[in-house]
């Protein structure tokens, strides 16, 4: 499968719009060999810029072990379909690419655990 695959499909999706503005969500973590490992919400919040074509999102993941993981994101749009962002756990630079209905995010970062330590691990989202 491939971002272009999607071209087509509506609604567009625009990182910008939908990170803009106060967010809510949720999910699980697998191990790499699927078992369930743990539940957590995310409360987020991005601000777009359109002058500097510029999302800044902050992503607070709280983890059901007690331990919470916050992301501060800055994340700018290079053109119609691409984007890249920052953040301080990540390994250079995160790659994002929009097609139609579909926004595919790419990077490799260092995850903090319960007892502090980091596992790099690799993101395709």
């Amino acid at each position: 499968m491939k971002i272009e695959d999607f071209a087509v499909t509506t609604p567009v999706f625009k990182l910008e719009e939908f990170f803009h503005g106060k967010l809510k969500g949720w999910g699980t973590t697998l191990s790499r060999f699927g078992a369930f490992e743990n539940r957590f919400t995310i409360d987020a919040e991005g601000i777009y810029d359109p002058k500097a074509h510029t999302l800044a999102l902050k992503e607070v993941y709280r983890f059901d072990d007690g331990h919470t993981d916050t992301l501060i994101w800055t994340i700018i749009k290079r053109s119609d379909a691409d984007y890249e962002g920052r953040e301080s756990l990540i390994d250079g630079l995160a790659q994002g690419s929009q097609a139609g209905s579909a926004f595919n995010w790419k990077y490799t970062r260092a995850v903090p655990a319960k007892d502090g330590s980091k596992t790099s691990f690799g993101f395709t989202d």
